[in-house]
């Protein structure tokens, strides 16, 4: 979670909205939320691009985490009885405002827009007719294109480990842009962790781990989001979220069986070794992180030592997801081996130490 000037708080499952506009009179087919703190600026386009869409069956929520820039006086510039503004008091986590929506949604069909995001015009069109297609209670999530998930240009359904392993090779996508079944997710009681800043993907391997979730990819869905004029930089940066890095891994760590494991290891040896250079950087933006002589004191008081040196905390990271799949990783990637011997003079370590 990002720090802020105003403090958060946690999440009260009980509270109630200080400003309230009301829900629509009916229910329509999807409920888009857009969840939004202090993005006044970004705020027109994100709301534009859903009132612009050309299937209009749909409410959109608007769920102000307690802003304090003129966020309601945009909204109110916006006449149209499909929005609904909701505001609370407390400022409380990104994915706590997530988890506000799910709470306010009246549709089934949740599809989010991050307040400084857009999302294209035929989106909700394309989604409809992908859920119509697929059937309602048979996929949890439908998920859009972007360029990096080379799966996100297919048409067919991933499930379980195999989505889990999708995802790990080609990155987790954002919320944003893609729709989730709350049916999927209430009968089997999944939310988005509050606590950590990658609730996200978190939430992915939960559906599909514990529950053997269905994801269906729309590629005829782009992608929209915009991670250099939001807070993504700022999350990366932050001491607060250095913890939360590895909470993927431990996720992993704690869920996946024997089998799933087994699994992992032998789809990790056909990998090539950008694939495992991606894997290590997407669990470790180590670059960024500060306040590393305090983290590497904590960790060290649990038994976990590592030197200086960002490959360390690549190690620390992927070490976390077992030994076998750190085995796998030393032995399919070539370039990862010469990186350990460039090191290995200037940092002086030795490979059992690790």
């Amino acid at each position: 979670m990002t720090k802020s000037k105003a403090q958060e708080k946690v999440r009260d499952i009980h509270e109630t909205a200080i400003v309230d506009t009301g829900a629509m009179d009916r229910v329509p087919f999807f409920c888009v939320c857009i969840p939004t703190y202090n993005r006044a600026n970004f705020l027109p386009e994100a709301i534009e691009s859903v009132l612009s869409q050309d299937f209009t069956d749909f409410e959109l929520i608007i769920c102000d985490n307690a802003s304090t820039d003129n966020t309601e006086e945009v909204v109110k510039q916006y006449q149209d009885n499909r929005i609904r503004y909701v505001r609370y008091k407390n400022l409380v986590s990104m994915y706590a405002n997530h988890n506000r929506c799910i709470s306010l949604a009246s549709s089934n069909w949740l599809l989010y827009v991050h307040s400084d995001d857009h999302i294209e015009r035929g989106t909700l069109n394309s989604y409809h007719q992908a859920i119509l297609k697929h059937g309602e209670p048979d996929i949890a999530i439908y998920f859009s294109r972007f360029d990096s998930h080379v799966y996100s240009h297919q048409s067919i359904p991933i499930q379980g480990i195999d989505a889990v392993i999708q995802f790990l090779q080609y990155g987790f996508f954002p919320p944003t842009c893609n729709v989730f079944n709350l049916d999927f997710l209430q009968k089997n009681k999944v939310a988005f962790n509050e606590r950590t800043v990658f609730a996200d993907a978190i939430l992915l391997c939960e559906s599909c781990l514990e529950h053997n979730a269905t994801l269906m990819p729309v590629p005829s869905v782009l992608q929209t989001w915009d991670m250099n004029r939001g807070s993504y930089k700022k999350i990366l940066t932050s001491y607060d979220n250095v913890s939360f890095w590895k909470d993927i891994a431990l996720y992993l760590r704690d869920n996946l069986s024997e089998a799933d494991l087994s699994f992992l290891v032998n789809e990790m040896a056909k990998w090539d070794s950008n694939t495992i250079s991606h894997l290590i950087y997407r669990f470790a933006f180590i670059d960024w992180w500060e306040g590393v002589s305090e983290i590497t004191s904590n960790l060290s008081k649990r038994g976990i030592s590592f030197k200086s040196g960002h490959y360390y905390k690549h190690v620390l990271i992927l070490r976390l997801l077992g030994k076998k799949v750190h085995k796998i990783l030393y032995s399919v990637l070539k370039e990862y081996q010469q990186f350990y011997l460039k090191l290995k003079n200037k940092f002086a370590f030795s490979r059992s130490a690790l």
